[in-house]
């Protein structure tokens, strides 16, 4: 902490672009309205600079009108007012953005009668944002509008990704291949509009080079450093509970890689169930819940399982239990390594930690359940070893969609501590599946020993490493303020359950030839926490 206030000192800026770069990528709106201020302070005729004024005011929480004035919330009279004033000036071009701003700030509250009563005063028709915005009221015309807007203002990417959108909607994906045939325009459009062209239009490999393409724009060396560091902890847990892994590093690392690689297929299933089944989330309660487990849970279950299935059929390294739950934890984490350098992009860095205890460990858990299905079949029932997998595959993907559920669907937001519970019973279960599996791996002549000690110390002081790498990483890119006021977040959410890790992890009951009953609850271990 010392070494953080010392050497990262709050940043200087250069020019307000910068700093106005700077708040957009820690998403701190008031700071954003406020150079936005200073940049029309110096140039006031900039549509630009006021056309994102409003946006970012209108992105802020509203207050209750005249009653209360915060920085961090907005007064939305107070911003009409100012408009207005200037829509009334004998200048020319202040009349021209007054009206906009009126205009467009009418726009944001749905007021659209009197946004268009605003729009159509002005004289210059062809003004940047215009025909964008004309494009809500003219449904039928919308192409048209768009096209109005490019041929005039070809820099506006907004008009650009309206277009895109609406030619998705009308099902035309061969006018957006052309549209991304133009260099600029290409940089404009999102992942999802180039995936959405090339899949419809069959052009394999751009489709492919899309898909990766999502990776490598978000690739840089803090997020790179947060998601390896993550990795390397965790591979090196599962080399500790399997003392033999060692001896098959080469095999790991193939598995690892193949996880990564195979991570990338979740978007053509996406994409297939979304442009071929017409299926994807409506945002409805009980939909989304089936579209978490089939649409998310099974597609991805399915693509971390194919690394371990290519390790049974080609290679003879996998003897015996333990050996299929780690290598299915190995694949996981390949597939957690590309999700979280997604995830850590600019802000996304105060997401380490909370990857690391949370998503990363779930994978893995979900990867285990599948294999235990696989270790059940040959190793304790010895028999419909397929069915078992087959089962298991399925639990496991309801399993994920479950836990998905209560984070992404709006409704099941609010009971986001589902979420925590399932986490927290879900680890249990992992240690019991890992349990059993040592249980049955080695015979009498080779005893499993473990220094729960030294196992728990490894967790405490890797995990925490974890915090403070994201408390380095955070201070290096935006400043000591930033970096402290995270990690006191970080350690009012994440301090419980990087404790409770530690503790569960590293309690193994060693029972050679045992295979106990799961175990799905633990008091005696949250009572140990304290």
């Amino acid at each position: 902490m010392i070494f953080v206030n010392y050497i990262f000192d709050k940043p200087e800026f250069l020019n307000l672009d910068e700093e106005l770069k700077y708040y957009k990528t820690l998403n701190d709106l008031p700071q954003q309205k406020n150079v936005y201020n200073k940049l029309i302070e110096e140039d006031p005729y900039n549509l630009d600079y006021h056309y994102y004024l409003i946006q970012t005011h209108f992105n802020l929480p509203k207050s209750d009108q005249e009653l209360i004035k915060v920085d961090n919330l907005r007064n939305d009279n107070e911003i009409i007012n100012h408009y207005n004033k200037l829509s009334k000036s004998f200048n020319k071009n202040q009349v021209e953005i007054g009206l906009f701003g009126k205009g467009l700030s009418f726009y944001k509250l749905e007021l659209y009668e009197e946004s268009f009563r605003c729009f159509i005063e002005l004289e210059n028709q062809n003004l940047k944002y215009l025909n964008y915005l004309y494009s809500v009221w003219n449904f039928n015309e919308r192409e048209e509008f768009y096209l109005k807007e490019v041929r005039c203002h070809p820099d506006n990417y907004l008009a650009y990704q309206g277009l895109a959108d609406y030619y998705i909607l009308k099902s035309k994906p061969h006018e957006i291949v052309s549209l991304l045939q133009n260099e600029a325009v290409y940089s404009y459009l999102s992942n999802t509009h180039k995936r959405y062209a090339y899949f419809n239009t069959n052009q394999y490999l751009n489709y492919s080079v899309a898909v990766f393409e999502r990776f490598f724009n978000v690739f840089d060396i803090p997020g790179l450093i947060g998601a390896l560091l993550i990795l390397v902890i965790w591979f090196i847990y599962l080399v500790k509970i399997h003392k033999y892994l060692i001896k098959r590093l080469i095999t790991a690392i193939l598995v690892l890689i193949l996880g990564m690689f195979f991570a990338f297929l979740t978007s053509l299933f996406t994409d297939f169930n979304r442009y071929v089944l017409d299926f994807y989330r409506t945002h409805n309660f009980f939909h989304d819940f089936y579209y978490c487990v089939v649409g998310i849970g099974l597609i991805e279950e399915f693509v971390k399982i194919i690394p371990l299935i290519l390790v049974i059929t080609f290679t003879k390294k996998l003897r015996e239990p333990i050996d299929y739950i780690v290598f299915a934890s190995i694949s996981a984490l390949g597939f957690a390594f590309i999700e979280n350098m997604i995830y850590f992009e600019d802000s996304g860095l105060k997401t380490i930690q909370g990857r690391a205890l949370t998503a990363t460990v779930i994978h893995m858990f979900n990867s285990s359940l599948v294999a235990y299905g696989i270790v059940i079949g040959k190793f304790a029932k010895k028999k419909n070893v397929p069915l078992y997998f087959i089962l298991f595959y399925i639990i496991s993907a309801i399993v994920h969609g479950f836990y998905d559920f209560w984070l992404i669907n709006e409704f099941a937001k609010t009971f986001s501590f589902i979420t925590f519970i399932w986490l927290l019973m879900s680890m249990i279960i992992w240690v019991s599946i890992i349990n059993n599996c040592l249980n049955n791996s080695y015979n009498k002549k080779v005893i499993w020993t473990y220094n729960p000690k030294k196992l728990n110390s490894f967790l405490l002081y890797s995990l925490s490493a974890i915090f403070l790498a994201e408390y380095i990483l955070i201070g290096y890119k935006f400043g000591a303020d930033i970096a402290n006021t995270e990690l006191q977040k970080d350690l009012s959410s994440g301090l419980f359950l990087l404790i409770f890790l530690t503790i569960n992890l590293s309690k193994f009951d060693y029972i050679p030839n045992y295979w106990a009953p799961l175990k799905f609850w633990d008091w005696s271990l949250f009572l140990s926490i304290p």
